[in-house]
């Protein structure tokens, strides 16, 4: 019978919140009018009309507090027993958790029942729930005052299993499969086993495991005592995969791991790779996020020696999965600056973060040519020339480059290939109004500002160098006229010693010539 009035009761509930919408959808100013005005302002973005980039009131698609729950009222709660209670899961349930054995067929229904309801709780409340400061150890040793309170658990998985539910059950609780995890805790001999909703896909594959991992658990109950140290079970919505050694058959590289050591669920790629050629997507948020958070961890001056300056457009656009995760630097005209402000208090609370940049970018194409297709064959997409548009989020702008609108810099931009997005511009909309954007979406580092070259008019230097080639051509000829009329001086010289005339030079002081000395003015002196 309460099962049932609790149905009723939610019936009604929900169907008042759908009228409620209704009628907001409807109204000025609504949701729906909201979601429009989220949408980037029609512009044009290439060589043929001025650059076109998101307005600055612009918001994210994911309106919600948290990835999980929506419930207003779950804000009020302090713990996850409460919440559980809430999801019709109490304590007449979780006592079926029985400590010191494996998990056996009558504690299946209350597993099924807290995995199903894991995603409604929320990563903000399971963090500000999570307890810190205690030793897996002293829970092992007495895990009835920890059960159903959250852990941040962190290890090496070594193992995983997918378990299928009776098709029953799995129609009743709209859950078809979980996985089972084999943890080594950091910090402990105890071995964990978490039971999970997701885990990467990569794991999935049979094959030997050793990876990194971090989860935000919730305790269950301790297993069996009859092995060397007692296993501690959890319930999880995901497992978040932190790579630390390379996995190329998994396209795990130095800039993967990197984001592994930077706390980043690089698992959460796979899901990102679904939304390419799309707007930005309530899937995007956590590895959004997560990423945006890693740039302001991290060593800037190494970020920039590791990124790749191998920067291929043609591959960023046409085969975007297959770099997406890996650091990039290239060099980019900004032209617009939007700070975005976060309104999410779990993003502000998770990461500490309440604010971002968004940075416009042009990236130059030189004597390339892209064209925006559909399908192939077409002839008549929007066609870029000079440069390419580009977009690039980062905490934190370079000095001397200011915090507004329209600005006009040369960057170095170092940073992670995030996804390939779409949005509307007026100019490609005169393709065809369905048709959107492209843009690579970059989460970077604080770019560099590069110092520009002063520009010359080459006129002038065509001029110059004329002008130097003239005087260097009268300099050759003034020196040939006087070597020519040293030569027919010479050469008369020559003649006229041959015929006994003499130097002519010296005629005319030859009457002032004089054998002997002159002493006549050498007179002795005479005593008057």
């Amino acid at each position: 019978m309460i099962d049932r009035v609790w149905v009723r009761q939610s019936g009604w509930l929900v169907g008042m919140l759908v009228l409620t919408s209704v009628v907001e959808m409807a109204m000025p100013g609504g949701p729906a009018s909201r979601v429009l005005a989220s949408e980037p302002p029609d512009g044009s973005v290439g060589s043929d009309a001025p650059a076109d980039a998101p307005s600055s009131t612009r918001k994210l698609p994911w309106r919600r507090s948290a990835s999980g729950g929506s419930d207003p009222t779950a804000k009020r709660l302090s713990s996850a027993r409460e919440m559980l209670e809430l999801f019709n899961v109490g304590d007449s349930e979780l006592q079926q958790l029985a400590d010191g054995r494996p998990l056996v067929a009558d504690e299946e229904e209350t597993l099924w029942k807290i995995l199903f309801n894991m995603p409604r709780f929320g990563l903000d409340k399971l963090h500000a729930w999570r307890r810190t400061n205690v030793a897996w150890q002293d829970i092992a040793a007495d895990p009835a005052p920890h059960r159903i309170e959250v852990f941040g658990v962190t290890g090496r998985v070594h193992g995983v299993r997918r378990v299928e539910l009776p098709p029953e059950s799995a129609a009743r609780l709209e859950l078809t499969h979980f996985y089972e995890v084999q943890f080594d805790l950091d910090g402990a001999a105890n071995p964990a086993i978490v039971y999970s909703r997701e885990v990467p896909s990569a794991w999935q594959q049979p094959a030997e495991l050793d990876e990194r991992a971090a989860c935000m658990g919730l305790f269950l109950k301790s297993g069996s005592s009859e092995e060397a140290e007692i296993p501690l079970i959890f319930a999880a919505e995901r497992i978040a995969w932190l790579p630390d050694q390379p996995r190329p058959q998994w396209g795990i590289g130095q800039d993967e791991m990197l984001l592994g050591n930077l706390g980043v669920d690089v698992g959460r790629l796979e899901g990102v790779r679904q939304t390419n050629g799309r707007a930005l997507m309530p899937e995007d948020r956590e590895l959004f996020y997560q990423m945006l958070a890693a740039t302001g961890r991290a060593d800037q001056e190494a970020v920039f020696r590791q990124a790749s300056r191998e920067f291929d457009l043609g591959m960023l656009l046409n085969q975007p999965a297959k770099l997406q995760g890996r650091l990039l630097a290239f060099y980019a005209r900004a032209s617009r600056v939007q700070k975005i402000v976060i309104d999410d208090a779990d993003i502000r609370e998770r990461f500490g973060i309440g604010h971002y940049y968004q940075i416009d970018l042009q990236v130059p194409l030189d004597d390339q040519e892209v064209r925006l297709v559909t399908r192939p064959g077409e002839t008549d997409g929007p066609v870029f020339r000079n440069s390419y548009p580009a977009h690039c989020n980062v905490l934190q702008l370079p000095a001397g480059m200011p915090d507004q609108p329209n600005v006009d810099h040369e960057l170095l931009v170092a940073g992670w290939y995030f996804k390939l997005w779409a949005y509307r511009t007026e100019y490609v909309q005169t393709f065809g109004q369905e048709k959107r954007q492209l843009g690579p979406l970059f989460l970077a580092v604080t770019p560099r500002v590069i110092e520009r070259r002063r520009e010359s008019n080459p006129l002038w230097g065509w001029i110059g160098g004329a002008v130097f080639l003239a005087l260097l051509a009268g300099m050759a000829g003034a020196g040939w006229v006087f070597s020519r009329g040293d030569r027919r001086f010479h050469e008369r010289m020559r003649a006229r010693r041959s015929a006994g005339e003499g130097d002519p030079s010296l005629d005319p002081f030859r009457p002032l010539v004089q054998d002997q000395p002159d002493s006549g003015y050498l007179e002795p002196d005479r005593d008057d």
